[in-house]
């Protein structure tokens, strides 16, 4: 398989629009195609090296197939061209609204499914990494070697996609919501310090979570050596805690109401 052929990305909405100008930035060829052939354009001129084609002439071309499209798209998008796929390409969907078996039944390329995050546009994130139909051990390491350039893949059984999505996935927006939320509440109470000092302070302390926990430290080990027994930190952490651990069970149980959800929709619309 040709791992250094080119990468078409299909879709030129906020994480195709990621993907491509991340691959570019690394060095990779990229094709970009879509819908919308303008967006598609203006997309590629915004990368270093990326060109813009129609939809079945990047398909033709590409080694690595990116589907960065709507979930209702996502199926159709594929058959339409499946007959001009090389033998040696891999298909990646990005989506959770669609099963790998359903992209399965269009085409016989084998399909890896890849879960992005805006998070990957720095250079960093969890990617959970699944083999979908005809999906062999090299066809992953590809996409492994792929997704490595721009963040921190992960493989993982396809029985543990929405757990992983929402620890790698949702939770970029979660942890930023809890950040906007904090920051608004000190703010209102502030003397001379912005919204925006705040705010580049909170990153800051995300930031060095992040570091952190990569040098070894648990979340455990962080909190006893921030919140001093008796202290302020120590008061406000009997405040979280008191709700914390049942909200984040409902925001679990609503992922995986949602996921149902969407599967449902996606073989309605098959049928």
């Amino acid at each position: 398989m040709a791992e250094e052929g080119a990468i078409t990305v299909i879709g030129t909405g906020r994480i195709g629009s990621v993907l491509a100008r991340a691959f570019d930035a690394a060095g990779r060829e990229v094709i970009i195609a879509g819908r919308n052939p303008a967006a598609g354009a203006a997309l590629a001129a915004s990368c270093q090296m990326a060109r813009c084609l129609p939809i079945r002439d990047a398909a033709a071309q590409a080694a690595i197939l990116v589907l960065a499209v709507s979930p209702e798209a996502c199926v159709p998008v594929l058959a339409d061209c499946a007959d001009v796929l090389r033998s040696d390409t891999i298909v990646v969907s990005l989506t959770n609204g669609v099963s790998l078996s359903a992209l399965g039944a269009v085409t016989a390329r084998p399909i890896v499914k890849l879960v992005p995050t805006l998070a990957q546009s720095v250079g960093r994130g969890a990617m959970p990494v699944m083999a979908g139909p005809n999906a062999a051990p090299a066809h992953i390491e590809t996409v492994m070697a792929l997704a490595a350039l721009i963040g921190m893949p992960a493989w993982i059984d396809d029985a543990d996609t929405r757990v992983a999505s929402n620890v790698a996935g949702s939770a970029l927006a979660l942890v930023a919501r809890f950040g906007e939320a904090f920051v608004a509440a000190n703010a209102g109470r502030a003397a001379h310090l912005s919204s925006t000092d705040l705010t580049a302070m909170m990153a800051e302390t995300f930031g060095a979570v992040s570091d952190l926990v990569a040098r070894g430290h648990s979340f455990a080990e962080l909190i006893a050596a921030t919140a001093t027994p008796g202290g302020v930190t120590e008061a406000q952490m009997a405040v979280l805690d008191a709700d914390l651990p049942a909200l984040c069970e409902r925001i679990v149980d609503a992922s995986f109401s949602r996921q149902s959800a969407l599967q449902t929709e996606s073989q309605a619309r098959l049928t």
